[in-house]
């Protein structure tokens, strides 16, 4: 890996942290979709489920219902 991708990568990782630190303020709900696809994910299971459900709530939480 080259240094220029290195830091490439790093910037990008910081800023996904930022924002799904900020999503998790404001929606404390998607920690734990966050959690439970990691832990699914950990166990080798299916996680389309969990994707649907926080997909769900995301539509709703950007209309007006979260």
């Amino acid at each position: 890996m080259t240094f220029t991708r290195l830091i490439r990568r790093t910037i990008t990782e910081w800023q996904s942290w930022r924002t799904r630190r900020r999503l998790y303020r404001q929606y404390p709900e998607l920690l734990y979709f966050h959690e439970a696809e990691q832990a699914a994910k950990r166990r080798h299971a299916k996680t389309r489920h969990i994707q649907k459900a926080r997909e769900e709530f995301m539509r709703g939480a950007l209309g007006g219902r979260g």
